[in-house]
């Protein structure tokens, strides 16, 4: 069972009464959306998603109870194209993007998101790419496995690990997540082993699938596909994912982006969004304890002017 996080604020937030046209980028079990039709059934809902298993339990699902709902695979990244073949550039009211991994996720040992759990190294949100954990940790230089846990999470022990996977690969190849979780055991005080593991872990599952150079991307062509004066809402679960966001509302905010020093503007930028939570939106402690993933989840809605 996936528990949306953020459930009602979204709801409340997504300003839909008498809209047209939601998108709900990630949807895991449907629950968002689930509480969105039977709030607004007027609205039309486009589900976009890359999980395979997902696109098949919704259409089996839904597909014939919702004739207002659109489910579509493909990466959130490309939005603009979806939105043009789809015909709703433009003319889309509210769009939600819940970036975390969904729990399904986690507890499917054979796709090796978690270190709790034996799998192959995999970590693809799109079953169908070809980049794998297996084949990060395996063939990217050390210098390059040092930056991504030195960069995705900033690791203490980056440098450390990233020598001591170089060693162990000459021996073996390493394929799954158990390898790869005993190898760090053998060099990590057992006090920071699971805070460790689990930086590691995600730093390896951003870089599979590129999440933060997706993160920027959907950003940018979310602005173009909104229609005005309706919202973005975005769910970010850490630091990194929630810095790009906060950094392009703010931007995005701007009429001029020109240095001090520069005594007449030369950008020519317009202001495209006007930011409405100003500080995150967060999870109460009742939803906490009912869903401890939520915990690390902060929500930033901004509207298109």
């Amino acid at each position: 069972m996936h528990t949306p996080v953020l459930l009602e604020k979204v709801l409340n937030k997504a300003n839909l009464e008498g809209k047209k046209n939601f998108i709900d980028w990630t949807l895991w079990l449907w629950w968002h959306s689930k509480k969105i039709f039977e709030k607004f059934p007027q609205i039309k809902i486009f589900w976009i998603d890359q999980d395979e298993k997902n696109i098949l339990l919704a259409k089996k699902n839904l597909e014939k109870i919702w004739k207002n709902l659109k489910i579509i695979k493909n990466n959130f990244a490309n939005i603009e194209k979806i939105c043009e073949q789809e015909n709703i550039k433009w003319e889309v009211d509210c769009i939600l993007l819940d970036i975390w991994v969904a729990s399904t996720h986690f507890d499917q040992w054979e796709r090796g998101f978690s270190f709790q759990n034996d799998g192959p190294l995999d970590m693809r949100m799109d079953t169908t790419a070809t980049k794998t954990a297996r084949n990060v940790i395996n063939n990217y230089h050390e210098q390059d496995l040092f930056i991504i846990f030195k960069k995705y999470w900033e690791e203490p022990s980056a440098r450390k690990i990233a020598k001591k996977i170089c060693e162990k690969r000459k021996i073996e190849t390493i394929k799954t997540s158990e390898e790869l979780k005993n190898l760090i055991a053998e060099i990590i005080n057992p006090k920071f082993l699971n805070s460790t593991l689990k930086r590691i872990f995600q730093a390896i599952r951003i870089e599979v699938n590129d999440e933060l150079w997706v993160l920027e991307k959907w950003l940018e062509w979310a602005c173009e596909v909104l229609a005005p004066w309706w919202r973005i809402i975005v769910i970010s679960y850490h630091s990194l994912e929630d810095r790009i966001v906060k950094k392009f509302f703010r931007n995005e905010e701007k009429n001029c982006i020109c240095p001090p020093i520069v005594p007449i503007c030369i950008c020519n930028k317009k202001q495209r969004l006007k930011i409405t939570t100003k500080k995150p939106i967060i999870p109460t402690e009742e939803e906490i304890e009912k869903n401890p993933r939520s915990r690390s989840a902060k929500m930033r809605i901004a509207e298109k002017i």
